[in-house]
């Protein structure tokens, strides 16, 4: 096997993220911001894993610059393989920009396409030889042609190892680009084995309102598990014989 053959592996963007202090602060005005922060949902998914002790490699592009060796820097410490994170000599490293509104939701602006973080590098199909996990988020595949067809390549190798594909919709309208949802999703859900969707994720990534009816459209369409978040009402995991809140 190569040095490193990572458990769990993740793919995706990677991002210095800049957040508004305080509630209600609109994007369009001048005020303060904190950060940066080491950010992009794959890269948090990762680092979670890699502090609960699991081995871990990422997959990503950073520019050659401050935020990409603060990515890296942040990854590598918590116990991240990074030998594939890439950097590139030209472009600068991908951002966000957030912001909460009084009533819960978010706004956000990113800087990915044609940043470091719009770039995926080249899959090595021996980087998957003792994958348990993949794990592939629906901002990633929404961030180009070039993440969307890496991501059908991860899952794809990822099932050929004996790997669990695990999927976050993760859907950011920002990223879609005119796109459907059907179109961005449809590749990966019939390689996925666990979805875990937001009540509003999954009616977007199934088309159906009632969320009974979507979970069980899943199923029905290979996925082995269907793990529902619900906010402060936690969880329900659904498989095709039972159900666990």
């Amino acid at each position: 096997l190569p040095m490193a053959t990572p458990q769990v592996i993740a793919l995706g963007e990677a991002l210095a993220e800049f957040m508004r202090p305080l509630v209600g602060i609109p994007l369009d005005t001048a005020g303060p911001f904190e950060g940066p922060f080491p950010s992009g949902a794959p890269a948090n998914f990762i680092d979670a894993c890699a502090r609960l002790d699991l081995s871990t490699g990422f997959i990503s592009t950073v520019g050659n610059d401050a935020f990409g060796r603060m990515f890296r820097a942040r990854l590598s410490r918590d116990g991240v393989d990074i030998s594939h994170v890439v950097v590139d000599p030209v472009r600068t490293t991908g951002t966000a920009f957030v912001t909460y509104n009084p009533d819960g939701s978010r706004e956000f602006l990113f800087h990915i396409k044609h940043a470091a973080a719009g770039q995926a590098p080249a899959i090595d199909p021996e980087y998957f030889a003792a994958a348990r996990v993949v794990h592939i988020t629906g901002s990633t595949l929404a961030s180009g042609p070039e993440w969307h067809a890496a991501c059908v390549r991860a899952a794809t190798l990822g099932r050929a190892a004996g790997a669990l594909v695990t999927f976050d919709p993760n859907l950011r309208p920002e990223l879609l680009g005119g796109a459907s949802v059907e179109e961005v999703c449809a590749p990966i859900l019939d390689r996925t084995d666990v979805v875990l969707p937001s009540g509003a994720e999954l009616t977007t990534i199934t088309g159906i309102e009632d969320s009974a009816t979507a979970v069980q459209a899943l199923l029905q369409r290979g996925v082995r598990m269907v793990v529902l978040k619900q906010g402060v009402e936690g969880s329900t995991l659904f498989t095709r014989d039972s159900s666990v809140h």
